[in-house]
């Protein structure tokens, strides 16, 4: 762009200034010795940098390593959900298999975060209250593995990307589910 404008303005000199020609040559000359330069080196500074580009392939390794991390945190999190339940609450075993098998199936998944459920437990939760508590128990902890992931700096920002738009979309399916009845 400056090379541009360089010319530009060598070219805007009145006719009648001396020289004229000589100062749009060195203009032209200059603007294409910068390109040329600067062009020419950048391969090299890039190198020398270590600047590496995006591989699609790494990504998706990187993404399935941290999905994996974050479902492993959701599964946990249903297992001591099952366990803190009170005393008299029955959650029968395929509803909590059901919230296994959503929390290690959700990465076509992208939304809005959905309100947090506050919602007492007593003995009489329904499966489907039951499935949405054990749930969103799972997605709280799979965002908090999602934040330590992000603090320590191992996957590429595009990547985490991803994954915080699969959490979210997740919680957004939840929300619907909730609000549903």
């Amino acid at each position: 762009m400056r090379g541009v404008v360089t010319l530009a303005a060598a070219q805007s000199l009145p006719s009648e200034t001396p020289y004229r020609a000589q100062l749009v040559l060195i203009a032209f000359t200059v603007a294409i010795g910068s390109l040329l330069v600067n062009g020419g080196t950048l391969p090299t500074v890039i190198r020398l940098s270590g600047i590496r580009g995006s591989d699609a392939v790494e990504d998706q390794r990187h993404l399935a390593e941290l999905v994996a991390e974050l479902t492993h945190a959701g599964m946990r999190a249903v297992d001591e959900g099952v366990r803190a339940l009170p005393e008299g609450t029955v959650v029968d075993d395929e509803t909590v298999e059901r919230v296994r098998r959503d929390t290690a199936m959700k990465a076509e998944r992208v939304a809005e975060r959905a309100d947090d459920m506050a919602a007492d437990l007593d003995a009489s939760l329904t499966p489907r209250a039951a499935y949405l508590l054990l749930r969103r128990k799972a997605l709280d902890a799979e965002r908090e593995a999602l934040r330590e992931a992000r603090g320590a700096g191992e996957h590429p920002s595009r990547v985490l990307a991803r994954a915080q738009r699969i959490l979210d979309q997740e919680e957004a399916r939840l929300g619907r589910r909730g609000d549903a009845g």
